[in-house]
Order: structure tokens, then C-alpha cells, then sequence
């Protein structure tokens, strides 16, 4: 209830870690996880616009990515 709360609660986040090592790639895991990611994002709950996601990529390093909301522009890598 509004009277407990002292400020509005946080919006929801989702991360989402994609393996892009060689094996993953070549093995077919990370297109399979790729696909799976895009065909739950329409499922995510979007109340307000105020849902965050988030991708993290790794291998033999950890890749952020800074991602541009609609057609704005494109992903930049943030290492």
C-alpha cells in the first residue's frame, strides 16, 4: 500500500549473460540464447517504461554494453 512506501518502488531490472566464447559459438548455444532473449522481451512486464535491461557478454573477458533505446542509435561496447 501507497501509505508504507516513502518513495515509489524501483523499476525491474533484467541482465541478461550471453557466453561468446568460440566453443559457444561454434557449438550453436549462444544463437540458441540470442533467440531466446529476443522472444522474451516483448514478455517482460513494461509497466510506466521504467523496466531496465541489461546484456553482459563474456569469454576471456566481461563485455557491457551501453544499448540506445529504439532506433536511436547503435550498442556501444563499455569495457
Amino acid at each position: 500500500p501507497a501509505e508504507y512506501m516513502v518513495r515509489p518502488p524501483m523499476p525491474p531490472a533484467y541482465v541478461f549473460l550471453l557466453d561468446v566464447t568460440a566453443s559457444a559459438i561454434t557449438s550453436g548455444a549462444l544463437n540458441v540464447s540470442v533467440a531466446a532473449i529476443k522472444a522474451s522481451l516483448d514478455c517482460i512486464p513494461n509497466e510506466g517504461g521504467r523496466t531496465k535491461v541489461g546484456v553482459i557478454c563474456y569469454d576471456t573477458m566481461v563485455h557491457f554494453y551501453k544499448l540506445a533505446s529504439g532506433d536511436e542509435g547503435e550498442a556501444s561496447c563499455l569495457v
